[in-house]
């Protein structure tokens, strides 16, 4: 089935559900025809690139054996009352 974005609220009828605007709608092509001639839905929604996880070349890491350049409160930069 190919899902659909719903551009107003309604009753499915075979369900019997409210489905809202904004939602998600999975349909067949004839159900959607009839949906989108009553305007209640919008053009099918396309399918996104599944990006790979822990790809490397889209998120720049520190490398372990490089020190981070970034400083962070430890017990020594704090005040002698505070100990």
């Amino acid at each position: 089935m190919k899902k659909y974005p719903v551009i107003a609220d309604f009753i499915d009828k075979e369900t019997g559900e409210v489905v809202k605007a904004g939602d998600v709608f999975e349909a067949d092509d004839d159900r959607a025809e009839q949906l989108k001639e009553k305007q209640l839905i919008g053009k099918e929604v396309e399918k996104q690139a599944v990006k790979p996880k822990g790809n490397s070349a889209t998120k720049p890491e520190a490398s372990p054996a490089q020190p981070s350049t970034e400083k962070q409160p430890d017990e020594e930069n704090k005040p002698a009352g505070d100990k």
